[in-house]
């Protein structure tokens, strides 16, 4: 949808392709490379890099603010239906809530507002002042958040934003489905796998760990271990990493294969 505007041959096969491949990069580089991956085969297809760059920073952003807000729709419903089943972590799914939600706005404003992109980069040059090699970092990263902001305007104006969104949700969706498939009749049912499968995934977003792993597996524990057997949860864990990042890492692969073998040829 959003490389349409650049490159009018850019059709849905060429975006699922897209997708696949940077799954790839995202897991052999755990996470750092799969951006870049997405900028050099939007580059491939004539888009150029900083479109393409602005393209994937808009993409990324909009992926964790619908994480963001699925999780606290998510953490909202449980507050006054599964009550018992939070009780006990009540101050750390507020805390995890609220570093969402503080991620989610700075997201949010460094995309929209140059006012407070700019103030924030005059505020980090004052602190780093005497280090040039910091400096420089700086000078980069305020390109990049020129560009995306640069997207994010072409984005709003074409009003497909909320589709965008729509269409994360419908991903995240069935995403968070896994766990009630995988554990249907034994009390775990799809609406309380959708709830808490989105407060686990954004409180795992708050806990510092390369492609979120580790992090989110303690938090699914945490929450599912009330319902579950332990031994189930594993299995959960393990089913839904496959379904969403294995699977699309070996589709991935056969992607970059071709892509290499065709360059190659």
């Amino acid at each position: 949808m959003m490389a349409k505007k650049y490159e009018s041959e850019f059709g849905l096969l060429d975006g699922i392709r897209c997708g696949y491949y940077s799954s790839f990069y995202r897991v052999v580089t755990f996470g750092s490379g799969s951006g870049i991956a997405e900028i050099a085969y939007l580059n491939k297809y004539g888009i150029q890099g900083a479109k393409a760059t602005g393209m994937t920073l808009i993409k990324y952003i909009l992926h964790k603010i619908t994480i963001v807000l699925y999780g606290l729709i998510g953490y909202g419903i449980a507050c006054f239906t599964i009550r018992d089943l939070v009780r006990g972590y009540g101050w750390l799914l507020f805390i995890g809530s609220f570093i969402g939600v503080g991620i989610a706005l700075i997201l949010i404003l460094v995309t929209i507002s140059p006012w407070f992109s700019n103030n924030g980069f005059r505020l980090v040059r004052k602190i780093i002042a005497n280090k040039k090699v910091w400096l420089e970092k700086c000078d980069a990263l305020e390109l990049q958040v020129n560009i995306l902001q640069e997207e994010a305007k072409a984005l709003l104006k074409e009003k497909k934003l909320l589709t965008i969104i729509f269409l994360n949700f419908l991903k995240l969706s069935l995403w968070y489905l896994i766990p009630g498939v995988v554990c249907r009749g034994e009390g775990l049912t799809l609406g309380l796998s959708i709830i808490l499968t989105s407060i686990s995934l954004m409180l795992a977003g708050s806990i510092p760990a390369p492609a979120g792993y580790g992090s989110l597996e303690i938090v699914f524990i945490l929450l599912f271990g009330k319902i579950i057997s332990k031994t189930k949860i594993i299995s959960v864990i393990l089913l839904y990493r496959f379904a969403t990042t294995i699977l699309p890492f070996l589709v991935g692969g056969l992607v970059t294969f071709r892509k290499i073998h065709a360059a190659e040829g």
